[in-house]
C-alpha cells in the first residue's frame, strides 16, 4: 500500500465523522426554521382570527376554524338574522363546537339560551341564561336578558344586582336604562331596592342622581330616597344632592328644598342658620342654593378672603372693565313680615358712576323688588350699613333673593374698578314683625 493511500484511508474516518456532524447540525437547523415558520403562522393564524371574531365571524374561522369567539358570533348572527323557522340544531351545533373549544365561554351559553327562549322554552332559557351571567359578569347579552326577565316579573331586587353588573362594566350604555331607573326610582317597591343599591354607592350613583331629579316630573316623591341616602354609610355628596335641591326649587318647592337641605348639613352647621345663612363667611361655601353661591364674572373676581384683620370676609375685585355685576347671591326662605338687613362694608379704591349695593327680591314670576341697600362706592375703612324691608304675605312671595349687584342701568355705567368688601351680614326680624296682631293676648 503506498503513501498517499493509507493517508487517505487514515482520514475518511474523520471526514465522514464531519460529513455526519454537519448532517445532523443542519437538520436541526432546518427544524427550528420549520418549528418558527409553524409558530409564526399559528401565531398570525390566531390574531387574524381574534380581530374578525367579532365583526366578520366566517372570515376568523377560515383562519382558525374552531375559534371559540367566533363560533359563538356567527351562531348568534345567524339567530338574529332567522326571520323563518328557527334552525335550533344547527345553532346548537355552532355552540357545541364552541363549547369544546373552550369550555368557559359564557357567550355560547348565552347564545343557546336566546335559541332555546325563541324556541319556546323558557326554563331552560332560564337556566341557561343564569349559567352565562354567573360565568361572566361581562357578558353584556346575558346580564341585559336577565335584568329584563326579572324585572318583568317584578323582582327589583335581583333585577338590580344584573344591572349594577351592567353600568360597572358597560358605563357607556347607562343612558338606555336611564328611562327604567327614573321608573324604579318612582315605585314605592322599586324605590325600596334602588335605595339599598345606592347605599352601597355604585360608580355609578352620581351619574343616576344627576339625571334623576330633571327625569322624574314630581321630585317631591325622591324625598324618601334622598333622605335615606344622607344617612347611609356612603352619605351624600353636595354634587349629588345639588341637582335634586335645584329641580325642587324650580318647580316652587322652596320648603322641601330648605328641609332637605338642613337634614344634609352637620350639626355644626345647623346651629349656626338663621334667617341669613353664614352671612360671616366663616365656613366654607357649599354653593347649594339657600347658602351663598358664586357665578363666574368676566372683569371681576368674587372670593371669600381674609382680610387685614385676620378674619374671612367677601371680597370683589374689579379689572377696570364693563361687567354687568350680579354674580353673588342667596336663596332666603322668610315669613310675611318686616325685616332689616345690616352688614359691614369697606371700599377699597372702588371707581364706579353708581357703585355696588344688596338687593332683595322675591322668586316668583315678578321678581318683585322687596328692597336695595344704599350704593358704596370711593375708598374708605370698615363701615356699618343697614336697610329694612317687607315681605308681602303673596303665593308669588314665598322664596327671596338676596344679591349683591353692581346699580349700573346701562352699559356705560358698567366700567368698574378696584374692590369691594363686605362681611357680618344678618337679616333681622323687625318688633313689628315679632309683635302679636292687635287685638290678641
Amino acid at each position: 500500500m503506498n503513501e498517499k493511500r493509507r493517508r487517505r484511508l487514515t482520514l475518511e474516518p474523520r471526514q465522514q465523522g464531519v460529513r455526519l456532524q454537519l448532517t445532523r447540525s443542519t437538520v436541526a437547523q432546518l427544524s427550528a426554521i420549520v418549528s418558527g415558520l409553524w409558530l409564526c403562522l399559528d401565531i398570525i393564524s390566531n390574531t387574524a382570527a381574534d380581530i374578525y371574531a367579532t365583526r366578520q365571524p366566517e372570515t376568523a374561522l377560515a383562519w382558525v376554524r374552531n375559534h371559540p369567539t367566533a363560533l359563538v358570533t356567527h351562531a348568534g348572527r345567524q339567530l338574529e338574522s332567522d326571520t323563518g323557522e328557527l334552525d335550533k340544531d344547527a345553532i346548537v351545533a355552532l355552540v357545541r363546537h364552541a363549547v369544546r373549544s373552550d369550555p368557559l365561554q359564557a357567550g355560547a351559553l348565552r347564545v343557546l339560551g336566546f335559541a332555546v327562549y325563541r324556541g319556546g322554552d323558557g326554563s331552560q332559557a332560564e337556566a341557561l341564561m343564569r349559567l352565562a351571567g354567573e360565568r361572566s359578569l361581562r357578558d353584556f347579552g346575558a346580564q341585559s336578558w336577565l335584568f329584563a326577565r326579572r324585572l318583568t316579573g317584578g323582582d327589583y331586587e335581583a333585577a338590580l344586582v344584573h344591572l349594577d353588573a351592567i353600568l360597572r362594566v358597560w358605563p357607556r350604555v347607562s343612558d338606555r336604562f336611564l328611562g327604567t331607573l327614573v321608573g324604579l326610582a318612582n315605585h314605592p317597591d322599586g324605590q325600596i331596592h334602588l335605595i339599598e343599591r345606592l347605599k352601597h354607592n355604585p360608580p355609578w350613583r352620581e351619574w343616576l342622581l344627576q339625571h334623576l331629579p330633571k327625569e322624574t316630573p314630581s321630585p317631591e316623591r325622591l324625598y324618601a330616597l334622598y333622605s335615606a341616602l344622607e344617612s347611609a354609610d356612603t352619605p351624600l355628596t353636595i354634587d349629588e344632592l345639588r341637582p335634586y335641591l335645584r329641580r325642587l326649587i324650580a318647580i316652587g318647592a322652596y320648603s322641601t328644598a330648605y328641609v332637605m337641605q338642613v337634614e344634609f348639613l352637620p350639626d355644626e352647621r345647623i346651629a349656626t342658620l338663621g334667617l341669613l345663612n353664614n352671612g360671616g363667611f366663616d365656613l366654607p361655601l357649599t354653593d347649594l342654593p339657600f347658602d351663598w353661591t358664586i357665578a363666574n364674572a368676566r372683569g371681576a373676581l368674587t372670593e371669600i378672603v381674609v382680610d387685614n384683620k385676620a378674619n374671612r370676609a367677601l371680597r370683589v375685585k374689579f379689572h377696570n372693565t364693563r361687567v354687568p355685576y350680579r354674580h353673588f347671591a342667596q336663596l332666603l326662605l322668610l315669613r310675611p313680615g318686616s325685616y332689616r338687613l345690616v352688614g359691614q362694608v369697606k371700599p377699597v379704591n372702588l371707581r364706579n358712576d353708581r357703585g355696588m349695593q344688596w338687593v332683595i327680591s322675591c322668586t316668583g314670576k315678578n321678581r318683585q323688588r322687596l328692597g336695595a341697600s344704599e350704593r358704596t362706592t370711593g375708598n374708605g375703612g370698615w363701615a356699618r350699613f343697614e336697610m329694612s324691608f317687607d315681605v308681602p304675605d303673596s303665593d308669588d312671595c314665598e322664596a327671596q333673593e338676596i344679591r349683591l349687584v353692581l346699580a349700573a342701568r346701562i352699559s356705560a355705567e358698567q366700567q368698574a374698578s378696584g374692590e369691594i368688601w363686605y362681611d357680618d351680614l344678618q337679616i333681622e326680624r323687625s318688633e313689628a314683625t315679632m309683635a302679636p296682631p292687635s287685638g290678641t293676648e
